[in-house]
């Protein structure tokens, strides 16, 4: 079976673009890569139960994980 640690890491580097991008427009939820639907939570829309903080450190744990994959994976030139 072929390898695709390359692939897999390669597409989590787009999504890491993508909620930086999510971040520069203030989707604090879209940034959490947060749940999708409506009756998630007991009130109100998923979106609105989440604010700057929570995407700051969602995209911490996001580059800290990328940092370490990036160490682990050989990906070839």
């Amino acid at each position: 079976m072929k390898n695709r640690a390359g692939d897999w890491l390669a597409q989590a580097e787009e999504e890491f673009a993508w909620a930086k991008d999510a971040y520069s427009v203030k989707r604090w939820a879209s940034v959490c890569f947060t749940i999708r639907y409506p009756d998630a939570f007991p009130t109100g829309a998923p979106f609105e139960y989440f604010v700057e903080r929570q995407a700051r450190e969602a995209l911490g744990f996001a580059r800290a994980f990328l940092d370490r994959a990036r160490s682990e994976i050989d990906v070839p030139e």
